[in-house]
């Protein structure tokens, strides 16, 4: 609305002569001036430009490019950037007819975004059957459906992904949580303009843009609300999942709504220039400036995307009618409309789709891939990108009969939904092949198997099937009550106590011993509980995973932040050992790779001084193996050869080392150690911590399966299955301390 013309003009009144209708239908990224307007295009390029930059600073950082470790916003901007124009459209519609065609607006989302994204889901599951291990693919293909159902920044949430260290877990469909979040976004949003829509009929004329205003304000700032509280209690939840996310596309909104309303062009054009260069600088410093450690998305978010936003503001359209203006020299959108810009811009879409899974297979197939390499195979991926946008995209978007029709787009839509659903299936199929083999659980029954010192893993095979089977072995957790699991943000763990018999429904018994740690101690519970049920104790179970039972302080990777709840937890667990009747013994066991060796020991005297006033015996439960990868990954490739799958000798236990020496403070410490099950010939201790072996210390190497037995479930815990069959060992072992009577 001009600011001089009188009289006021509602934004919801019909256009002035000459210009185009506000609710026209038009392409997202086109915006036509008015007939005969000096220099007016189009197309809204410094938009495009925007897209340009986006993608690059995503695709760099996906490359692991050191220079832009704030590559990352790129997302931001895209969800401000389709903000601004799809909220547009649907105001020019609202404010036009005073409804919204629901099937419209979803038949163009269907032909603009489904043919190709199925399309690079389509290659992935194939290319995951070909190229990566079965257990590997198997997941690749969960996300993939996940994917193809547009929820797949949830199953990331749940799986407590962390996209900023996205290196430990790669999946080449991650990049699909940023389309999940806005394809979400897309189901609720219209139905809000409907809304407004219909309200604005009833006021007005100069009141009927209140209504998208109030609700565009008040969802940007209860979903702000919403992220900064979110990020600083759980980061990875805050970044992946919509709620958090809702606030930049909210702002892309806002920006759509004022330039409708506002004259912007009327601003002197120094100003639009230095406003518009801010805003672009800004970009380019958080890019620079903003790392991975930074928490996200909460304040930090707000820089990128307000200054995108003002980007968008001054840009290329000036008035409520959008006519364009040129750009003068020194106006940003004059760089941004440059036409490798516009190139860039215009495959923005489908280098985004190609690239990630480009990069991904490479990391799978080639640890340890540098950033150049890994630049160049981002580069690579144009052409796919290319080809796609060539022959998939663009023709599926600008054909004809989708054109006239919304019932067409949305049948081509599900057409290459179904497609990718039946590609999925097929290659599901295959992969349910190549994990078929599954071996009959061990027959054997710790609670029933006297106590020996003798090997129990007695062949000397090296090939065939395991157990737990290689789909299974995630999930051969500890068999200890689901109630006694405390949770991340969990500070006191709920009363635990289980009885000898627990298994036949028994009765608890007022003795007991307490198993007291992180998970690594949990994952003694099936060898340790046949030892305390032979001599009619119960188990205290007091555990919390990730959290070291040393008195440390460090930082959480899937919180982003000071684990405090871990310090909370400790601090509970040894008071209640303090106020509880003293215990026939506390067995303690955590990871061993929390921290330094000196601030480890530390951090165990402290601990160690408060279990000492319980006046029980403490047993050391040393620290198993740590493979450091995925192990039912690699065997589940390699059932024909586990060798293929051993890892490095353990690494010295900092504990167990100052107990074997007699060092002041722990010279009292009883321990219990299976490494020499788990590794025969090695024993910890006699080795770095970081794994390499020691020449003619023995085996550089550690087997993985024994017996037929898969000994981790992932890249650091021991299997119930090789817990349960260690039983008769661990018994013997702590019956030799004589803490249990």
């Amino acid at each position: 609305m001009s600011r001089t013309a009188p009289p006021a003009r509602s934004p919801l009144a019909a256009p002035p002569r000459g210009r185009l209708a506000p609710g026209t239908p038009v392409d997202p990224a086109t915006v036509l001036g008015r007939p005969g307007h000096p220099g007016a295009s189009g197309r809204r390029t410094d938009v495009e430009g925007l897209r340009a930059l986006a993608v690059l600073a995503v695709v760099l950082y996906h490359a692991g490019v050191p220079f832009l470790p704030g590559g990352f916003v790129g997302v931001d901007m895209f969800f401000v950037i389709s903000g601004f124009l799809i909220c547009g459209l649907l105001f020019d519609e609202a404010t036009r007819s005073g409804t919204i065609g629901l099937r419209d607006f979803y038949a163009r989302r269907a032909r603009r975004i489904l043919p190709a994204a199925t399309l690079v889901l389509v290659v992935v599951s194939v290319a995951s059957w070909l190229l990566l291990a079965p257990l590997r693919a198997a997941g690749v293909l969960a996300d993939v459906a996940w994917s193809l159902a547009y929820a797949v920044n949830w199953r990331f949430v749940d799986r407590q992904t962390d996209y900023l260290h996205a290196g430990d877990a790669v999946s080449p469909v991650l990049h699909f949580w940023s389309l999940s979040v806005e394809e979400q976004f897309y189901l609720a949003w219209p139905l809000l303009f409907l809304a407004c829509g219909l309200l604005a009929r009833r006021l007005a004329p100069r009141w009927r843009a209140v209504p998208f205003f109030a609700v565009t304000l008040a969802a940007l700032g209860g979903t702000f609300a919403l992220s900064l509280a979110w990020t600083a209690t759980q980061e990875p939840v805050a970044y992946l999942s919509t709620p958090t996310r809702v606030w930049q596309f909210a702002v892309g909104a806002l920006v759509a709504l004022l330039v409708r309303t506002l004259d912007v062009g009327a601003w002197p054009r120094a100003v639009r220039a230095a406003l518009g260069w801010a805003g672009l600088v800004t970009l380019v410093v958080v890019m620079l400036r903003l790392t991975t450690a930074t928490p996200y998305p909460g304040v930090a978010a707000l820089a990128p995307t307000l200054a995108i936003g003002l980007v968008i503001l001054v840009g290329r359209s000036t008035g409520t009618g959008f006519e364009l203006r040129p750009a003068g020299p020194g106006d940003p959108s004059r760089w941004l409309s440059a036409r490798p810009a516009q190139a860039v811009g215009g495959l923005s879409y489908s280098w985004y789709l190609w690239h990630w899974p480009a990069i991904a297979f490479v990391t799978l197939l080639v640890p340890g891939a540098t950033w150049p390499v890994l630049t160049g195979v981002a580069a690579a991926s144009l052409v796919p990108a290319w080809l796609s946008w060539r022959f998939v995209e663009n023709p599926v978007r600008r054909a004809p009969a989708v054109l006239r029709s919304p019932r067409q787009g949305l049948s081509v839509g599900l057409a290459s939904t179904v497609l990718a659903v039946c590609v999925v299936l097929v290659v599901g199929t295959g992969v349910a092949r190549q994990l078929a083999p599954a071996a009959s659980a061990r027959a054997d029954d710790p609670l029933t198997v006297a106590a020996s010192t003798a090997d129990p893993f007695r062949s000397t095979a090296t090939s065939g099937p395991v157990t737990p089977g290689v789909l299974e072995a995630s999930h051969d957790d500890p068999h200890y009550p689901a109630e006694c699991v405390v949770d991340t943000l969990g500070t006191t763990s709920p009363p635990c106590l289980i009885a000898p018999d627990w298994s036949t429904g028994g009765a608890v018994t007022s003795d007991r011993v307490v198993l007291l740690g992180d998970s690594h101690a949990g994952q003694w519970f099936d060898a340790v509980r046949p030892a305390a049920a032979a001599h009619g104790l119960s188990i205290e179970v007091l555990t919390k995973s990730g959290c070291a039972l040393p008195t440390i302080h460090y930082v959480d990777a899937q919180l982003g932040r000071a684990f405090t709840e871990c310090d909370a937890w400790r601090i509970a667990a040894l008071d209640r050992l303090a106020h509880e009747p003293r215990p026939r013994a506390i067995l303690v066991s955590t990871m061993n790779h929390y921290d330094t060796d000196d601030e480890l020991l530390d951090g165990w005297r402290t601990t160690l001084r408060a279990l000492r006033a319980t006046g029980a015996p403490i047993v050391y439960l040393v620290d198993t193996p740590y493979p450091g990868t995925d192990v039912p990954t690699c065997v589940s490739a390699h059932l024909d050869d586990w060798s293929r799958c051993t890892v490095p000798t353990p690494g010295g236990d900092v504990l167990a080392d100052a107990v074997r020496d007699r060092r002041a403070g722990f010279a009292d410490l009883r321990t219990v150690d299976v490494a020499r099950y788990l590794c025969p010939g090695a024993r910890t201790g006699d080795h770095p911590r970081d794994g390499s072996p020691t020449p003619g210390d023995g085996p550089a190497t550690c087997p993985t399966v024994r017996d037929g037995v898969l000994l981790y479930r992932d890249s650091s815990h021991v299997t119930r299955t090789a817990m349960a069959a260690l039983a008769p060992a661990v018994r013997a072992e702590l019956e030799s301390t004589g803490v249990l009577g």
